[in-house]
């Protein structure tokens, strides 16, 4: 008698589905891995930019960063890179504005140096050839439940 029986089509079906099963597991950590570090690096790299254009004197003022975030919801879906000495007077054209993760919240930011901060802060900015900044402190992110800070010094160094 040829044909497969009930019980091999069920165990083949069950293997298929074990193996599945793991793969998908697997799948699913690498990508949320990815978004991590996407996340995290994207805000890093956003900063050190804001930063050499202050270092190389491009176009002779300070740069900075705003974070846009919602205080409620803590999350943006953009971070703007301006040049000029705050947000508010910044030089609009020069705006370079970057696309940033939505599903990352911007737990706290505390970026006042040495002046008391609610951890609500939105810009940070670097001085003209030298890179430093008045504005040093922390920003703590939230991605997918994990917790990363990144530090910005007084001499404008960023690191995690």
């Amino acid at each position: 008698m040829k044909g497969v029986t009930l019980i091999e089509t069920i165990l083949a079906v069950t293997i298929f589905a074990l193996i599945s099963g793991a793969a998908l597991v697997g799948i699913s950590r690498l990508y949320d891995r990815f978004v991590l570090e996407v996340g995290d690096a994207a805000l890093r790299r956003i900063f050190v930019t804001a930063q050499r254009e202050a270092l190389s004197g491009s176009q002779g003022v300070s740069w900075g960063i705003y974070l846009p975030y919602d205080e409620e919801t803590r999350k943006t879906d953009s971070i703007i890179v301006f040049a000029g000495e705050n947000y508010e007077m910044r030089q609009e054209n020069l705006d370079r504005i970057y696309r940033f993760p939505s599903h990352v919240a911007f737990t706290s930011v505390v970026l006042s140096g040495s002046t008391p901060s609610e951890g609500n802060d939105h810009e940070v900015i670097f001085q003209t050839l030298t890179g430093a900044t008045n504005d040093y402190g922390t920003v703590s992110l939230t991605i997918l439940g994990n917790s990363y800070t990144i530090t910005i010094s007084p001499d404008g160094i960023i690191s995690r």
